[in-house]
């Protein structure tokens, strides 16, 4: 009678079930991250417009102007104090200082890569 040799199974390498954990981790990390922006947004449309049910076209279109012009000034309250702050942050630093508009059109402050990589498209 032959006598049938197991073959030893190949263990799962190590990278490989680090890479599936830390892709499934990543992978349900977004998905809640994603579903608390959600969450947010919707509660900011609904204390910004006031309605309760419906599309947030119909509560768009249903809201007073009050509640229209108060929601956009206070985005533009927070909007404008945090790039003050970004501002005011960003140039403690010398080697990540934020670059105005115009020096990063005309290409000053850009990393070399970025400018050799523009203008090797053009």
């Amino acid at each position: 009678m032959p006598t049938s040799r197991r073959v030893p199974a190949r263990a799962t390498p190590a990278w490989l079930t680090r890479l599936v954990v830390v892709t499934a981790l990543v992978g349900v990390g977004a998905g809640v991250g994603g579903g608390l922006v959600y969450l947010g947004l919707h509660t900011i449309q609904h204390l910004a417009f006031g309605y309760s049910e419906g599309t947030f076209l119909e509560g768009l279109l249903d809201a007073p102007p009050v509640n229209r012009v108060v929601a956009l000034v206070l985005a533009g309250i927070l909007g404008g104090v945090g790039w003050f702050f970004l501002r005011r942050w960003g140039r403690r630093s010398t080697g990540r200082a934020i670059v105005s508009v115009e020096a990063a059109v005309g290409g000053a402050g850009c990393p070399p890569s970025s400018r050799s990589s523009m203008r090797r498209s053009r």
